[in-house]
């Protein structure tokens, strides 16, 4: 629920301003504003050593924790860990850079550059290292005091002793200060001190949680002391003044608990060009709602809180894209299982993301077994899973009425499937019609009414969904009672236009020929009336609403896409279980495995995205404005660990 906010003015005595903003602290209720444009307070060092030490310990092996609650201990720690990780990363570079140099010089193997250098001394001669790319030397075997020492990574190796340094042509000097046997043993050394600090490191994690704790504990004091200098001073720095956003129905238990300090509140006017903040205060599923709306836009200070709404739609979006109880119960057991087992160890926002796990498989599980679908199984119109779902029932009812309509749809599937004349009950009519494949049994017309149904069930959410946003803010846009008369009566009309028989016939007993002319009666009347009440509203800026009637009509269109991705992930399915019949039990078995898992993850995929795009775009149309700023009070972040 999004709750108004009142700008109010804040006086009191400077004696008690330290305690007023750690009282306000503790509730968590008021956010101040800042006094000083221009005022800037530089993060403590120890915050960002704290962030910096959290995030290191992020990639170290979870171990078991120690509490700690000693902040100059942490601080020390959080320093260590920082420093062991720098050591580490250099270690590692240095690393790197010794293995790129043994492969350089390996080709010389070890030497002792002392005996070298004794060498060059005793014989007056220049020992000199040189490499060239193949080919580029013609006869190397004829090179004056040039020995080859050998071939490696796609270069030739050569040495020369001479009386004073010498150029040869095609071949490139080389400087060796450390031969490979030295190289080798910094190596081992860099090796094994990379081990000693990755163990540090990992000791030093069993302070992750405290690290946090500590983290949150600077934070509080940083913020603290940021909401005070936002302040101003009064009468020679005797008073100090500030302006707030506070929520009406907090401020008498605010004034409650400060009423023993100096301090006085007075409610001040909004400004125009004033930002008011977006204050959503919501519990339970509706806070899950909430995190929801927040991953696409804050709503404005004026919007309605749409979180219930969108939680609803969303899981009821989900599950029409997943489509299939197997899956939705497989993973309705791991939600299940990780927040019976964690929930009083994580933190609240992980909390609501496992209920909004549950939320989500349960619609699956529920929507799959309204459509008879499990793991792509086709299950047969006579099996008691068929016999409790929605679309059988539909089909049946669609069966019945065609039967004692005797209609073209009737006489289509008569004529294909001869035995179905005179048949009159519509469970037989639905089971007789079907041919044999590969020796299995194709029930043709279940199949073909069950698509419609599905095609036409999609649609139908997507107009209830349209015509929730439009209602929400009907008193803001009038034109929105036209345009929700024109969806009906697009509902109502084109099913005729189509010649295609729809639920509302079969269903709601509103038969054919009632519905066309009444549909598109409404289509005009909609039309009309949406441009109508525009300008009387907006007056001229009301002239251009009669182009909105593409935006509507396709933005109803848009939850067609409920339907495609249903269907194509059944018949992914499908064709995976087909594919797996024909392998044998191993083969079969991994395809098995591999097909439902692609399956899964693209279904998974298209209803996080397809689900939420919904809401979003086509839902936000029509009762959203968006581009507010989220309520921000002074609170102790260390209360929410």
């Amino acid at each position: 629920m999004r709750k108004d906010l009142k700008k109010y003015l804040i006086v009191g005595s400077e004696q008690d301003k330290v305690a007023f903003f750690t009282e306000v602290q503790k509730w968590g209720v008021v956010e101040f504003i800042n006094a000083h444009d221009t005022y800037v307070k530089d993060v403590p060092v120890a915050v960002h050593q704290a962030m910096q030490a959290i995030k290191i310990l992020r990639g170290v092996v979870p171990v078991k924790q120690t509490e700690l609650s000693d902040d100059a201990q942490l601080e020390t720690i959080a320093k260590d860990i920082i420093k062991v990780h720098k050591e580490i990363e250099n270690l590692q570079e240095e690393k790197r850079l010794l293995f790129q140099e043994i492969n350089r010089v390996g080709v010389f193997g070890s030497f002792s550059k002392d005996q070298i250098a004794q060498l060059e001394k005793e014989t007056s001669s220049v020992f000199q290292f040189y490499h060239s790319k193949p080919h580029s030397v013609e006869n190397p075997d004829e090179m004056e005091n040039v020995v080859f020492i050998g071939y490696e990574n796609g270069l030739n190796y050569f040495l020369a002793v001479n009386k004073k340094p010498t150029s040869y042509p095609g071949l490139t000097e080389m400087t060796i200060d450390r031969p490979v046997n030295v190289l080798k043993d910094r190596s081992n050394q860099v090796s094994a001190l990379l081990h000693t600090n990755e163990k540090k490191l990992k000791d030093l994690n069993q302070y992750n949680v405290a690290a946090h704790h500590y983290l949150t504990r600077l934070l509080d004091r940083y913020h603290l002391k940021e909401a005070e200098g936002f302040s101003a001073e009064l009468v020679d720095g005797a008073l100090f003044a500030i302006e707030a956003w506070i929520p009406p129905e907090k401020k008498e238990l605010l004034a409650k608990h400060v009423q023993d300090l100096s301090i006085y509140l007075e409610e001040v006017e909004i400004e125009a060009d004033e930002k008011i903040p977006t204050y959503l205060e919501n519990s339970g599923n509706a806070r899950i709602g909430e995190d929801l709306v927040r991953i696409y836009d804050i709503p404005s200070n004026t919007d309605r809180d749409p979180s219930p709404w969108v939680l609803w739609a969303f899981a009821v979006f989900f599950a029409m894209i997943i489509n299939d109880a197997g899956y939705g119960l497989m993973f309705l057991i791991a939600s299940l299982f990780c927040f019976v087992k964690y929930r009083d160890k994580v933190k609240s926002s992980l909390r609501r993301t496992m209920k909004l796990g549950l939320i989500l498989f349960s619609a699956c599980v529920i929507w799959g077994f309204c459509t008879s679908s499990f793991f792509g199984i086709e299950v047969s119109g006579n099996s008691w899973f068929s016999r409790y779902s929605l679309t059988q029932y539909l089909a049946e009812r669609k069966a019945a009425y065609h039967i004692e309509a005797k209609d073209d749809v009737y006489q289509l599937w008569v004529k294909k499937y001869p035995r179905l004349e005179g048949v009159t009950n519509p469970q037989q009519f639905i089971a007789e019609a079907y041919s044999e494949k590969d020796g299995k049994k194709v029930y043709e017309l279940r199949a073909k009414f069950i698509d419609n149904i599905m095609f036409e069930l999609a649609f139908f959410v997507g107009s209830i969904h349209i015509i929730i946003s439009m209602l929400r803010y009907i008193k803001r846009h009038w034109s929105h009672v036209g345009w929700i008369i024109f969806i009906i009566g697009g509902y109502l009309y084109f099913p005729v236009m189509l010649k295609a028989t729809s639920i509302l016939n079969y269903g709601f007993l509103i038969h054919k020929s009632q519905a066309g002319p009444i549909g598109l009666y409404m289509i005009y009347v909609g039309i009309g009336s949406a441009w109508a009440l525009a300008i009387i509203q907006h007056r001229l800026g009301g002239i251009t609403e009669i182009m909105r009637v593409i935006e509507v009509f396709g933005d109803v269109l848009s939850y067609l896409r409920l339907y495609a991705l249903g269907l194509a992930g059944a018949m992914v399915a499908i064709t995976f279980n087909n594919m797996a019949s024909n392998a044998g039990i191993i083969f079969g078995t991994l395809i098995i495995i591999a097909g439902h898992t692609i399956n899964i993850t693209l279904g998974l995929m298209s209803g996080v995205i397809h689900g939420l795009r919904l809401n979003f775009l086509e839902w936000y149309h029509y009762s959203f404005e968006g581009g507010g700023r989220l309520f921000n009070p002074l609170k102790l972040l260390s209360r929410e660990n």
